[in-house]
């Protein structure tokens, strides 16, 4: 029998973004674009529309540093 696993959220999407950042989703998927070309030069790989929930955090909420 399968376990089930709790999911948590790995990505944001533009609706997460622009209800956090309380923007159009527009600006969030602007945002979305800029860190992801962030990220792909860092050497990262990246999902169009979806930005991680940890880097997001990072960049926008808090002032911790990855690997850290």
């Amino acid at each position: 029998m399968a376990k089930a696993v709790a999911k948590e959220q790995l990505f944001y999407r533009a609706k997460d973004i622009a209800k956090i950042l309380d923007v159009c989703e527009a600006t969030a998927y602007k945002i979305i674009g800029e860190l992801n070309k962030e990220l792909e030069k860092e050497g990262w790989k990246t999902f169009s529309g979806r930005v991680s929930v940890t880097y997001f955090k990072e960049r926008y909420c808090y002032k911790t540093k990855r690997g850290a």
